[in-house]
């Protein structure tokens, strides 16, 4: 097989997640590579291809509202007042939850 046609192989395979993980896909591009069967400009680009493809998604974090963080202030005082620390441990407790939010 030419270059190009492995080359337009890899990239059609690639393009549609036919192998499970990205190093597989990256092992095979280093076996055709290894046998000349693509070059170093080709083996870039799959590499590449390969790398955007098998990303795993972009998560963005949940912003908490206003109201969520007002209840998360409100219950983390209520429970508060209950011990020796008061007000202290409220502060240090609603920081906590707020920040794992």
């Amino acid at each position: 097989m030419s270059n190009t046609v492995i080359y337009t192989l890899m990239e059609s395979l690639i393009s549609k997640k036919y192998y499970a993980t990205k190093e597989e896909a990256t092992d095979k591009l280093g076996v055709y590579f290894a046998f000349d069967m693509i070059d170093a400009e080709q083996m870039t680009e799959l590499a590449l291809l390969a790398e955007g493809v098998y990303a795993p998604p972009a998560v963005e974090p949940e912003i908490p509202t206003e109201p969520e963080i007002y209840r998360q202030v409100q219950r983390c005082r209520r429970r508060s007042h209950n011990t020796i620390n008061g007000p202290v441990r409220c502060v240090l407790v609603c920081f906590r939850r707020i920040s794992a939010l």
